[in-house]
């Protein structure tokens, strides 16, 4: 049996193009105060898309993640060899998403649901790590 939970993360990146993303890269805060990545969204419908690009910029060199990811950056994903591509964006939209209790090296396990976009929070109101509160 799993085990879902409804919780906020910070998107910082996307995969696809910005006007159209593919799934979404998101971060939280660690106790340290550095934005980890914690998780990638599954593949997004197409509202969710069109929804989710509304909310994006694109970041400039100041983001505090890497331009490409490394293909093991979530515990690996068979026959992912290669490193992730994806494009930073300002790491300040705060999404909703469903996950399940696994988590693995600070991230959770398996790929996050997007459920909808700002939930009328700002990155400083999600909590920090994987602490679900």
């Amino acid at each position: 049996m799993k085990h879902r939970l409804t919780t906020e993360a910070i998107t910082g990146g996307v995969t696809g193009p910005l006007a159209a993303p593919r799934t979404l890269i998101l971060g939280r805060y660690g106790h340290s105060g550095h934005l980890r990545v914690v998780a990638r969204s599954t593949p997004l419908s197409a509202p969710a898309r069109l929804e989710a690009a509304a909310l994006l910029a694109a970041a400039g060199d100041e983001h505090p993640w890497p331009e490409v990811l490394p293909a093991g950056w979530a515990g690996g994903l068979p026959g992912v060899e290669e490193p992730i591509a994806y494009t930073r964006v300002r790491p300040e939209p705060v999404v909703e998403i469903s996950v399940d209790a696994a988590a693995e090296h600070g991230r959770w396990r398996h790929a996050v649901r997007y459920l909808r976009g700002p939930p009328g929070l700002g990155p400083e109101d999600v909590p920090t790590g994987l602490d679900l509160e």
